[in-house]
């Protein structure tokens, strides 16, 4: 923990002052102070029967000025530098929520990536066992995609299992198919 003292509040009420007669706001705490819309500081001495200000002659609406300011209001006195901090602080939130989603989206481009990488893959796998790509996608059960394959391909698959062909991505006399497809070749006994 730190032991350095907290930087007292900055008290900007000691620099309010009427516009016109330069009043300040804690004389003597009897006079009201009014904010304009325009952005001046008018003491009830000064104020117009019209409302509208002393110092420029704008018609505008008046807010009364006290030292318990509701928040949005008390946030047009704090120092310039309280600002800048302020801003600088939504800034750094700001990229850094867009820094996240950056790091998210490119996590999800790489793994969509990946997979298109991998299906083609897959997708040349079939293609050399002469097995439709569209049968692996749309049956759900063995008897459906026994369906989708060509005729004698079982068939086909056990008389070449004497010699088996790399380039055919045959492994053991068996051709080396996704995990969609192993369900349904039979297995090979001895």
């Amino acid at each position: 923990m730190s032991t350095v003292p907290a930087q007292p509040a900055f008290d900007f009420w000691k620099y309010a002052a009427c516009s016109k007669c330069q009043l300040p706001f804690f004389s003597d705490g009897i006079v009201p102070f009014w904010l304009t819309e325009c952005g001046h500081i008018i003491c009830d001495l000064h104020l117009n029967a019209d409302q509208s200000c002393a110092h420029c002659g704008s018609r505008t609406q008046l807010f009364p000025l006290h030292p318990d300011i509701p928040t949005p209001m008390s946030e047009l006195f704090r120092s310039v530098s309280h600002a800048i901090a302020h801003a600088a602080n939504l800034q750094q939130q700001a990229v850094a929520s867009h820094t996240r989603a950056l790091r998210a989206l490119r996590a999800r481009n790489e793994h969509g990536r990946l997979q298109i990488e991998e299906l083609k893959r897959e997708r040349a796998m079939l293609q050399r066992c002469g097995i439709p790509y569209f049968c692996v996608l749309v049956p759900k059960t063995v008897t459906e995609r026994m369906k989708c394959l060509p005729p004698n391909y079982l068939n086909n698959i056990t008389a070449t299992t004497s010699k088996p062909i790399p380039s055919t991505g045959m492994e053991n006399g068996r051709p080396n198919l996704p995990p969609l497809l192993a369900p349904i070749l039979p297995e090979q006994t001895g």
